[in-house]
């Protein structure tokens, strides 16, 4: 761990006070008073600024006498204390005078009971015009008020708040020889909010880091994801986790897909066993829908105890990682084993059952605790263009989702899109034959969604790229046989953060073809969101509130279904904290 201070939002805060005491005209009160929970840095703090303006620091102790609490300054002052508390009474004064200090009387709480104590800092103060900073705990400012003439003197009061979010990113990326992804950090910020907590926890992760424990970082790891071996595969870690490295500022970020993935594969194959509570034993709770966010969610329910039923249409879980990422780079192998060690919490998994047709939501409503609502979004969206409902215009979710496709051998398919599935389409439709196969997206290569690495790969496989193109028609007489394309620039207009793909005119242009796959997103199946009966958005997912509640009680949602990011990690964050707000509910601590 790293040997510097930290200047947090409350250390900010702090230096502020100090300053504005400072500069305040002579014979204006210059007391001034920190306090908050403890745990949250105010002793480290007032210890820093005392050395960093050549102050003087005084730690009150319960038994603390007026006597002592005077000995005390002389001692910090170089000076042997006298045997009158008068006379060292009168070295405070003097030496004060002739060279003015900054006095910083931390535990001030134990001196608030003993009032002559409080006088005498007091009249320090009045005869030195030296700023005193007491520094106490959450009822200091409560205390103080009791002694109304000393009150009166107090210009400067700042409260030390919990950490925020931005507070505890500073202190990781500072104080920390290891890397954090914003996730886990996240998480810390929920669990711990207390500067002593994360001091020591980064300790421990360091340890375990230098010292290759497997297990350990497995244990660690399980606090935030159960799908490590998924997401170190086959999410985008250059615009998410290794994107928030600060050691790509200077050089390249830490490698955390390999890492993440090296911890997983070695605890599946180790059989490391998941640390579990009851925290909210003998509570029933259903999950609808077996993805990434599902068995997130199911995962972090049953890891605190609860009873958890996982209701798929599909005949085994996995959800989009099993059905809409092709085997190349998400080999089947991984899925089985993770779901399994996910299953070994004791989740009972009810697969081939469909929402609507096998079973109805308000029946499993009555069966169980709490609901969980995952089923994803994985009707692919359309462009709204003429020709796009002639045969051979397919989704390229539901393409990888069924795995069922045309011959291809010989021929030639465009991909509309620049994104994840549009690379997934490219790659297996090559694979399985297909002459010529372009992938047609309307904005430069560096605007793509999908990484870097999977563009590359699908060059090499002999995939063909049309960056700033965009399809305005699909021709042809019941089945497609030509496109009818058109050139775009790039424009910033005002308000946009990114650049706007603007079509030119007079640079249409067609091109002979056999196949179409949109891949320009996706939109949860309407169907079946209109037979859970749940409040909708004006895009047709299921509203939730900011505790991932429905229109219902007790039915929760999250995932692709109610908006979030389209890439596995995003979905598994959604179960995760959606796991977190149905305990609350459970426990009655909505």
């Amino acid at each position: 761990m790293k040997k510097i201070f930290i200047k947090t939002r409350n250390v900010r805060n702090f230096i502020g006070l100090v300053e504005a005491l400072k500069s305040k005209p002579k014979n204006i009160p210059k007391m001034g008073l920190i306090y908050g929970e403890p745990g949250l840095g105010k002793s480290q703090t007032a210890l820093w600024l005392a050395c960093k303006y050549d102050g003087i620091y005084i730690r009150a102790s319960n038994l603390m006498t007026s006597r002592w609490l005077v000995e005390e300054i002389v001692r910090e002052m170089d000076e042997l204390p006298r045997y009158l508390t008068s006379d060292n009474f009168n070295v405070v004064i003097s030496k004060l005078i002739q060279k003015p200090k900054i006095i910083f009387v931390d535990e001030i709480d134990y001196l608030m009971n003993n009032y002559k104590s409080v006088e005498t800092l007091r009249d320090i103060h009045d005869k030195t015009d030296c700023p005193i900073i007491f520094v106490g705990m959450g009822l200091a400012l409560r205390k103080l008020e009791r002694y109304k003439h000393l009150y009166d003197r107090f210009s400067e009061i700042v409260k030390f708040e919990t950490f925020e979010i931005e507070d505890l990113s500073q202190i990781f990326s500072q104080l920390s020889e290891i890397p954090f992804t914003p996730d886990s950090i996240e998480y810390i910020h929920k669990k711990y909010n207390r500067f002593r907590q994360i001091v020591q926890l980064i300790s421990k992760l360091e340890c375990f880091a230098k010292e290759n424990n497997l297990e350990e970082a497995f244990k660690i790891l399980t606090q935030t994801t159960v799908l490590g071996a998924i997401c170190g595969r086959v999410c985008p870690h250059f615009k998410q986790c290794m994107g928030s490295c600060v050691r790509g500022i200077k050089s390249e970020p830490i490698n955390i897909g390999n890492l993440e993935t090296y911890i997983f594969d070695n605890a599946l194959q180790k059989n490391y066993k998941i640390e579990t509570t009851n925290k909210i034993e003998g509570k029933k709770v259903a999950v609808i829908g077996g993805g990434p966010s599902g068995l997130t969610c199911a995962a972090f329910l049953s890891m605190n105890g609860a009873k958890v039923t996982i209701y798929e249409k599909q005949p085994k879980l996995g959800g989009i990682t099993r059905y809409g990422i092709p085997d190349f780079r998400l080999p089947r192998e991984v899925i089985d084993k993770t779901v399994e060690k996910i299953l070994s919490l004791g989740i009972e998994a009810k697969c081939n059952q469909t929402l609507g047709k096998d079973y109805e939501l308000v029946d499993i409503e009555k069966q169980y605790d709490a609901v969980y609502l995952s089923v994803g979004a994985n009707v692919s969206s359309k462009m709204n263009i003429p020709g796009e409902d002639l045969d051979g215009v397919y989704g390229g979710n539901e393409l990888l989702e069924t795995g069922i496709h045309p011959n291809y051998t010989g021929k030639s398919v465009a991909i509309s899109g620049g994104g994840n599935v549009a690379m997934d389409a490219a790659r297996t439709i090559k694979r399985l034959g297909a002459k010529n196969v372009y992938v047609i997206y309307r904005r430069a290569r560096e605007q793509m969604p999908a990484e870097d690495y999977e563009v590359e790969e699908a060059m090499k496989e002999g995939v063909e790229f049309l960056f700033q193109n965009n399809i305005v028609k699909i021709i042809g007489n019941e089945k497609v046989e030509k496109l009818e394309c058109i050139k775009t620039e790039l424009v910033q207009k005002e308000g946009e953060k990114r650049l706007v793909p603007v079509n030119i005119e007079g640079s249409n242009y067609t091109l002979d073809m056999d196949y179409i796959v949109m891949a320009v997103g996706s939109k949860a199946n309407k169907e079946v969101v209109e037979k859970t009966g749940l409040e909708t958005t004006e895009y047709g997912n299921i509203k939730v509130d900011e505790k991932y509640m429905t229109s219902r009680k007790g039915v929760f949602a999250g995932g692709d279904l109610i908006g979030t990011k389209a890439t596995v990690a995003w979905a598994a964050r959604s179960g995760r904290n959606a796991s977190e707000e149905i305990q609350k509910y459970l426990l009655g601590e909505e």
